[in-house]
């Protein structure tokens, strides 16, 4: 009697404690869903996003006897790890890091299942827990890098091959024509897709935790090798057969056929990798024993949903902080330098900006370009710190060159960052910039982005500035770098004078 009546207050106080977690996590997270459903649907990159939560339940429901042999024992340690997502999520909306708050969205939702089932469930169903992950639209951040990688790799195969090829940026030309290669050609999508696809097939196909984990890997590896293949061979057609067959439809032909042979390929070494397996888990249980971390379930975790509840008030705190309507100088910028507005053949793209102006001045006998973009606050729809901003038109200019560059002055010293960039038809800039909050300079946009964050975290408004200098490129990169050090000693007063933050 009594032993039954307390299974029963158990099972209630399981029942509210789920009920309110699950109440607290829409509260929170219901707006970033609909954020992250709109970039699966809106990127192609991300439309495997769909498919996650549905293969997860199906490898769940495929385990459902197994699972019924072990009773719940529910377990307070997930929370802890859930207070610290939570956390990482209120980051990410005081800095406008989406990416933050996805992750804390659906890393949270296998933590609150781990907490219900136990440990021991948990750990038989570790995998169709884990790929709910697959669900967070993040990876663009990688097109850059793997732009310069398929970049190098097809410079390095042409060559190889006897191919005559000059480089400039992610410009590559031949003797028949000039290709790019864009953020389209940089592999992002297969790259992505291929290691969706390669987990799934090892989960399904291997026992053995080392071929698991070696086979997620060599499916990116993959991708990537195919996707320098595919520019390869593009270029190989155009200088064989002419550029009419390495462009348009063809082109987009071409890439799938390899890609397919590619995936065909990793399915075949796959197979043949199952011997391996075999040979690996052999006497080996498929899932080792561990030792539990369970607790008893009873007042505890309802400190965990007030902690939750507390976070729930601060993100709603955060959002309704109070704005900045502080305006950046043009009027004493223009009695420096000189707005230029014909013949502007390189702008930065910050079209969110509040306020953002591109100058001329002289400096020791040379003209350059300045360009400063204002930021009063920092909110979802006007951010300093975005994938969609950009120190050049990406459809004119690439990035030839780049470095970091120490700035020091009489009271302050930050890391700028330097740029060579060029345009198909061998135009080249040289361009310092950095970005300014109060009291911080510094070209690390993660650096800004966390400072922006922590300062709306304690209800300021994280106002910003972006400041571009530009010159004509000379051939050596130090002269370049010197010149636009000189620049900066000139033009920092007067930035300062018109930049309504606050100055060591």
């Amino acid at each position: 009697m009594d032993s039954t009546s307390n299974s029963t207050g158990i099972d209630r106080r399981l029942h509210v404690f789920v009920g309110l977690y699950v109440l607290l996590w829409l509260m929170m997270y219901t707006p970033f869903l609909i954020t992250a459903i709109k970039i699966w649907s809106g990127s192609e990159i991300f439309r495997h996003c769909f498919f996650v939560i549905p293969i997860s339940a199906y490898f769940i429901w495929k385990r459902r006897d197994e699972i019924k042999t072990f009773p719940l024992q529910p377990t307070l340690l997930p929370l802890i790890i859930v207070i610290l997502v939570s956390f990482i999520h209120i980051l990410g909306v005081a800095g406008n890091i989406q990416v933050f708050s996805h992750f804390a969205a659906f890393t949270s939702i296998p933590l609150l299942l781990w907490s219900i089932v136990g440990n021991k469930i948990a750990q038989r169903l570790f995998f169709p827990l884990a790929i709910i992950c697959f669900a967070i639209p993040i990876g663009e951040e990688a097109i850059p890098y793997l732009q310069a990688i398929t970049a190098d790799g097809a410079t390095a195969l042409l060559k190889l091959t006897g191919i005559p090829v000059f480089r400039s940026g992610l410009y590559l030309e031949i003797p028949e024509g000039r290709f790019v290669v864009a953020e389209a050609c940089s592999g992002i999508k297969f790259f992505i897709t291929s290691a969706f696809f390669g987990t799934i097939y090892a989960y399904v196909s291997y026992r053995s935790n080392i071929l698991i984990f070696a086979f997620i890997a060599l499916s990116a590896a993959v991708a990537i090798i195919a996707n320098i293949l595919r520019v390869y061979a593009i270029i190989a057609i155009a200088r064989y057969f002419g550029m009419e067959h390495a462009s348009g439809f063809d082109h987009i032909v071409y890439g799938w056929i390899l890609f397919v042979a590619i995936l065909l390929a990793l399915l075949g070494l796959g197979e043949l990798c199952r011997k391996i397996d075999r040979k690996l888990s052999k006497n080996k249980p498929v899932y080792p024993t561990a030792e539990q971390f369970s607790f008893e379930l009873n007042q505890k975790p309802f400190i965990y949903v007030a902690a939750l509840t507390i976070m729930a008030i601060w993100q709603l705190t955060i959002l309704s902080s109070t704005q900045s309507n502080d305006k950046l100088d043009e009027v004493l910028l223009s009695e420096h330098f000189r707005k230029k507005e014909n013949n502007i053949r390189w702008r930065p793209e910050f079209n969110t900006a509040e306020q953002q102006v591109l100058m001329q001045g002289i400096a020791d006998g040379a003209s350059f370009d300045l360009y400063v973009a204002w930021y009063p606050n920092n909110t979802a729809k006007y951010e300093l710190i975005s994938l969609e901003n950009a120190f050049f038109s990406k459809e004119r200019w690439s990035i030839a060159n780049q470095k970091s560059v120490k700035i020091s002055d009489r009271s302050e010293s930050f890391n700028a960052q330097y740029l060579e960039i060029t345009t198909a038809l061998g135009h080249r800039k040289s361009i310092l910039y950095w970005y300014e909050l109060d009291n911080v300079k510094s070209s690390s946009p993660l650096t800004i982005k966390l400072n922006q964050a922590f300062s709306r975290m304690l209800g300021k408004p994280g106002s910003g500035a972006v400041i571009a200098i530009a010159i004509p490129s000379q051939k050596n990169r130090e002269t370049n770098i010197n010149k636009l050090q000189l620049i900066y000693q000139v033009v920092s007063d007067k930035l300062k004078q018109a930049i309504p933050l606050q100055y060591n």
